[in-house]
């Protein structure tokens, strides 16, 4: 049996829920698109080199399956957190002057995120931290007033909850590349539409 084998994230939640004390470390876990598993375990229990044999046993998903854990520096994501609630339009080199002096944390970088269709600022700050000590007393804080006094923002890290969308039958939970179903219009979701939209 190899990771192939694996069609959906119930079939690999059933594989791992054989490993009773691997179940309750692991937060996410689906099919990759091109073959393989992606494990996410939780914040406590981080995989590295020192300690991926005693986390996932070798015979999880079939004698054949090899384990590695992704070469990307995962560092930056540890220095990435975001500033929630802000004002809209604020300045954002006062935005930094006040959190720094508010938190006594110094900070390497911040920008105001905006709506990818209109551009509109949106009540969000991307900040990069020095460090991941920073990060974390940044959101040991918990809510704070910071520009406004009647709002109260707070920090937290990247969410990683990711809603995955079929762009073939408009339909939620699996993506196009494995999907069985017809081809659906996106605007109306009939199997058959003829109609063309304007965008």
């Amino acid at each position: 049996m190899t990771p192939r084998t694996f069609a959906s994230s119930k079939e690999i939640r059933k594989e791992i829920a054989k490993h009773p004390i691997l179940e309750e470390k692991i937060q996410y876990a689906y099919s990759l698109p091109r073959g393989g598993i992606a494990l996410h375990f939780t914040e406590n229990h981080k995989v590295d080199s020192n300690n991926i044999d005693h986390l996932i046993p070798t015979n999880l998903f079939g004698n054949t399956s090899k384990r590695h854990i992704p070469n990307y520096n995962n560092q930056n994501q540890q220095l990435t957190g975001f500033l929630r609630n802000i004002p809209l339009n604020c300045n954002v080199l006062e935005l930094r002057d006040k959190f720094e002096s508010k938190t006594n944390i110094k900070i390497l970088n911040i920008h105001q995120l905006r709506y990818w269709d209109t551009k509109i600022c949106m009540p969000i700050a991307k900040i990069k931290f020095r460090s991941e000590g920073d990060l974390q007393k940044a959101i040991k804080l918990g809510l704070f007033k910071l520009v406004d006094e009647k709002k109260e923002v707070f920090v937290e890290r990247k969410r990683v909850n990711k809603v995955t969308r079929c762009y073939n039958c408009h339909r939620f939970g699996h993506s196009q590349v494995k999907c069985t179903l017809p081809k659906r219009c996106y605007n109306c979701g009939q199997e058959n539409c003829t109609e063309k939209t304007l965008h």
